[in-house]
């Protein structure tokens, strides 16, 4: 029987090297489609979100307006 000192440093070992096998493969796998729609969107708004307030705030306009919110829902 393994000395469970023995045991447990060989299993480390192993899965040090799976690990070091498996990383770089994880590392440049394409991110799935629907993740990557997710993070355009976000990327999207993002960019356009500080102009939207800043013209909100100098116009006076309402930060949430149901009607506009419609109208482009509609569109």
């Amino acid at each position: 029987m393994m000395d469970p000192m023995i045991r447990h440093l060989a299993s480390a070992a192993v899965l040090s090297a799976f690990a070091t096998l498996v990383a770089p493969a994880a590392a440049h796998a394409q991110p799935t489609p629907s993740l990557a729609d997710l993070v355009d969107a976000a990327v999207r708004r993002l960019q356009v979100a500080e102009p939207i307030a800043a013209n909100k705030f100098h116009t006076g306009g309402l930060i949430e307006d149901p009607a506009r919110e419609q109208q482009v829902l509609d569109a």
